[in-house]
């Protein structure tokens, strides 16, 4: 399942503060299917952190700060990408980030709701006092850095509405403006409404998909554009959100296309620097090939989505299906990401499923949108 994580607005809070003491040392990053992990300690625990530039601020899951005796201060509306929600926030908390300590509120929410796996969203609020060296392709970052590596592009980044970093792009060559937002799993989500205005739905092969944020679970629609660009770096063949809801700006970027960069955000200066290698630049973007989304329940994978015109409805799977085998092997030796890796393998695979009731469907991985 697609993930996405967004707090767009909440009320006016204090800013952090990154210690400027610290060895510049840097830090190790983790990718998993929520995103890019970062290291947190807070109140002496050792946490899950999800750098999460969409959200405004930090946001704790509610059963983490229940373990953690950290309580709400204050009630606070925010603003998600497909609603509002109700959550609280605290008064400054020291947390360290990485390599850095920080000093700033924390708003108690639900994860759950969105499907995350990880305890705390990083909002941008950290950005604010302090540059990251964000080195994505390999898994690397520091906040002790004080200028970006020779060689970087620079960016122009302004603060948009509810404080989002906007940035200016080309989509198959129509100039927009763009929020950045590493918490989405989707490489590119683009307005209906503008792609309509430019003529970017006529003619293109669209499915569904299903995603979450703070509010739930939401189906979405899912295209492909011939190319877009950042910085003068083009990227082609990009999976796509036509979302309506109302966003902020045109276009959002998630971690998907950012995560091709290194990276230097400098945000008090109002610039973004990057840089990419051939490599990363011309690697196909990962997709689902499937159409199928499930959870797991024990030893079986159970359907919870099938995407129209996909693989998987072509092979007749439909939602409350259960998957005992994949490949002939149980669900129950394989973990949550082998269960996932599957569906991201090239076009024309072909992969053997096993239903709880013994029935086996075959399915052949390809492109459906």
């Amino acid at each position: 399942m697609d993930r996405r994580y967004f707090l767009q607005a909440g009320t006016a809070l204090g800013l952090c503060a990154a210690s400027p003491a610290l060895a510049d040392t840097g830090f190790k990053l983790l990718r998993s299917d929520d995103g890019l992990i970062m290291p947190v300690n807070l109140n002496g625990s050792n946490l899950r952190g999800i750098f999460d530039c969409g959200a405004s601020h930090c946001i704790l899951d509610t059963k983490i700060a229940n373990q953690l005796g950290i309580k709400p201060t204050k009630p606070l509306t925010g603003k998600a990408i497909y609603g509002d929600f109700n959550a609280g926030i605290t008064d400054p908390i020291k947390c360290r980030i990485g390599d850095a300590d920080f000093l700033y509120p924390i708003i108690i929410a639900s994860l759950d709701a969105a499907g995350l796996g990880a305890d705390l969203l990083i909002g941008r609020n950290i950005l604010q006092r302090a540059s990251l060296d964000l080195d994505a392709p390999n898994l690397r970052a520091s906040f002790q850095k004080s200028k970006p590596r020779q060689g970087m592009v620079p960016v122009g980044i302004t603060a948009g509405k509810r404080g989002s970093l906007i940035t200016d792009v080309l989509i198959e060559g129509k100039p927009a403006k763009a929020s950045l937002d590493s918490g989405s799993n989707t490489p590119l989500m683009i307005s209906k409404s503008w792609a309509s205005e430019n003529d970017l739905l006529k003619g293109r092969a669209l499915s569904s998909w299903i995603t979450g944020d703070l509010t739930g679970i939401h189906t979405i629609a899912m295209t492909t554009l011939k190319h877009a660009a950042l910085g003068g770096m083009l990227f082609t063949d990009v999976p796509a959100e036509i979302s309506e809801t109302q966003l902020s700006y045109e276009i959002n970027l998630g971690l998907p296309f950012l995560e091709r960069f290194r990276s230097f955000w400098d945000i008090p200066g109002g610039k973004l620097w990057v840089s990419a290698t051939s490599r990363n630049l011309g690697a196909p973007f990962e997709r689902e090939r499937s159409g199928l989304a499930f959870e797991r329940q024990n030893d079986i994978l159970k359907v919870i989505f099938v995407a129209p015109s996909s693989p998987g409805a072509e092979s007749a799977f439909k939602e409350g299906d259960q998957i005992a085998r994949i490949d002939g092997i149980p669900v129950s030796s394989l973990t949550d990401a082998e269960t996932q890796k599957w569906k991201h393998e090239d076009a024309r695979v072909s992969v053997r499923l096993t239903l709880a009731t013994g029935e086996v469907r075959n399915l052949t991985l390809r492109n459906y949108y």
